[in-house]
């Protein structure tokens, strides 16, 4: 404690001046606080609101809630123009407690609660709100307060992979907001619609839909819902594979935003251009956005966008071979969305962290970090991120050597799939399978799973969900049956079609961590017994450590690792994995008993 004479006298006259305080009665207490806003505002009301947070204080005090109401909007508005996130939500919480329940300034003020909430990163409380908004709203005639919740609602509850409650809430709205919406609010309905057709594979109607989403924002008056429009559409083209059309446009958002001056949508569209590139398999100018994005976040407080931020750059490290990078980013996004109670994030960042796991060679660490995250995104109703937890888990259990627990993992999720619907997830669970099959000398029953995966919805209208999933096991039964040439084949028209889309695709830089792995074995390698035991012994990591070590150490293997350098990074991590696991330990034992799956240990 610092005792200097300076802060001695501040005390003292702290304390007499709050006894001289209580001691003037209440009645005068209350004129003395009147007076103080009557001061203030004789100077000009726009002086007066620059202290308005203090006046409302003084108007509480006076028991002049007109005046306490009026000044708290004035001082919310503020706070948040200045990014000042936990000073506006204080503010905007009392505003809520004060107003008539259910009138418009109430209404008013519950939307702004909402969007104060959702740019916290508090999602609960945002959707309550919105929730609450659109139950008031329903009571009367529409009105432009509850259009606004039934689509800032599907917007936050998407943001969190809630999908299925955003399509509920869109569904239920549907024909009020095509009767009363005006061009901002059927903007962000179509801008909802385009995400929720992403994510269920509907690629051209998620394009389509984004499409129409600018075109329509572009004829109204609003350059930052413009900007964000643009933004919405290039992300569709991104997942449509069709990243040299994006770029433009993402730059051209951005541009547009910087005219508004509204910070929080520019780093969101900085954020976007950075995956952008992450995509294109631009890594200097990915790093460089992301992190001038990461800085931005945190200067103006948006939590979500640094997290999602600091999780883009544990993917870009992570795709460079720089795991122990990675995972500290991956760590410290984690920690943010605790903090931030958004628990759907953090269970996608743990399944990030499972695939760093599982290709560094570590399965016991992958399958402890699958647990933890399929526990959460089963909590939280995220079925998708649940089964992509569970087919991150079935690769550590298949990789430790565990094949009938990998097996009824993935046949679990399969039926989990089928009977949500989800054919993405069933897919791609049906090309794992086919993998585990193929190693446990079922062939025949492993082509037809993955002949089904091929063909299916999701993988025919997205090539890249093809390639990222069902190419590196159809590459494992071509060479299981000796065909190293249809390999090589197969790999040279993925990686023409990859330069025809603008380079790389992110999808595909992880086919070629795998697949490039493979292709080095056989052009290093005359030995096809050698590369047999690797496809039926894959999961045997000090094989793959001798293989890794044979490819790098050969000019073949050098002049391929030059060209893939993701494919280089995978073999660097098989290098280092100098032995398997000890299966018999304890942690091992009691990690992988199979009980949440209800299977026999493999």
């Amino acid at each position: 404690m610092d005792f200097s004479a300076e802060n001695a006298y501040l005390f003292r006259h702290a304390v007499v001046r709050d006894a001289a305080y209580q001691l003037i009665l209440p009645t005068a207490r209350a004129e003395l606080h009147g007076a103080a806003i009557h001061a203030m505002e004789a100077r000009g009301q726009d002086f007066a609101n620059q202290f308005a947070a203090e006046l409302a204080q003084h108007a509480r005090l006076a028991g002049d809630s007109d005046a306490e109401v009026r000044y708290l909007t004035v001082a919310a508005q503020a706070a948040r123009s200045a990014y000042q996130n936990a000073t506006a939500l204080e503010l905007l919480r009392r505003l809520c407690e004060l107003l008539p329940y259910g009138s418009e300034p109430h209404v008013d003020a519950l939307v702004s609660l909402a969007e104060a909430y959702d740019f916290n990163g508090d999602t609960e409380p945002a959707i309550d709100a919105c929730r609450r908004v659109i139950d008031l709203a329903a009571r009367a005639a529409p009105t432009a307060q509850g259009l606004r919740a039934a689509t800032l609602l599907p917007q936050i509850l998407r943001a969190s992979a809630r999908y299925d409650e955003a399509l509920d809430v869109i569904a239920e709205h549907q024909s009020s907001l095509e009767r009363h919406g005006d061009t901002p609010v059927q903007t962000r309905q179509l801008m909802n619609l385009a995400a929720v057709f992403q994510h269920q594979g509907q690629t051209d109607k998620a394009v389509d839909a984004a499409r129409r989403a600018m075109e329509l924002a572009e004829t109204g008056s609003a350059p930052e819902l413009f900007a964000s429009a643009l933004a919405n559409y290039s992300f569709q083209l991104i997942y449509a594979s069709r990243p040299k059309e994006a770029e433009p446009l993402l730059l051209r958002a951005v541009e547009t935003l910087k005219v508004t001056g509204r910070r929080e949508l520019i780093v969101q569209a900085q954020l976007g251009l950075a995956t952008l590139y992450v995509h294109m398999g631009v890594r200097d100018k990915a790093d460089t956005r992301l992190r001038e994005t990461l800085r931005e976040a945190r200067a103006i407080g948006h939590h979500r966008t640094e997290a999602t931020t600091l999780a883009n750059l544990g993917v870009s490290l992570y795709e460079q071979g720089r795991d122990d990078e990675a995972l500290d980013y991956y760590q410290a996004a984690l920690e943010l969305h605790r903090e931030n109670g958004s628990r759907a994030e953090a269970a996608g960042v743990l399944a990030n962290m499972t695939s760093l796991y599982n290709s560094s060679g570590r399965f016991v660490e992958a399958a402890d970090t699958a647990s933890r995250g399929l526990a959460i995104a089963r909590e939280v109703g995220n079925i998708p991120n649940a089964l992509t937890l569970q087919m991150y888990l079935s690769r550590a259990l298949l990789f430790q050597g565990r094949l009938a627990a990998a097996e009824a993992c993935l046949r679990q999720g399969i039926r989990a799939a089928q009977a949500g619907g989800l054919e993405l997830e069933h897919a791609a669970m049906l090309a794992y399978l086919a993998n585990v099959l193929l190693l446990t000398g079922r062939e025949a029953e492993g082509e037809q799973c993955l002949r089904t995966a091929e063909e299916s919805r999701p993988f025919a209208q997205d090539h890249w969900r093809g390639v990222r999933i069902s190419f590196p096991v159809r590459c494992h039964f071509l060479m299981a049956n000796g065909q190293a040439a249809e390999v090589r084949a197969s790999i040279a028209r993925e990686e023409e079609i990859a330069a025809e889309k603008g380079g790389l695709h992110d999808y595909f830089i992880d086919v070629i961590a795998e697949v490039g792995v493979l292709e080095m074995a056989v052009q290093t390698s005359d030995d096809s017994v050698m590369w047999q035991g690797y496809v039926i012994e894959k999961m045997q990591p000090g094989l793959r450590r001798a293989l890794a070590e044979h490819a790098m150490h050969t000019e073949e293997g050098q002049a391929v690792a030059a060209k893939h350098p993701a494919a280089a990074a995978t073999l660097k991590r098989l290098s280092a994995n100098t032995a398997p696991p000890d299966w018999t330990s304890p942690d091992w034992q009691a990690l992988h008993t199979g009980d949440s799956f209800g299977m026999q240990r493999g």
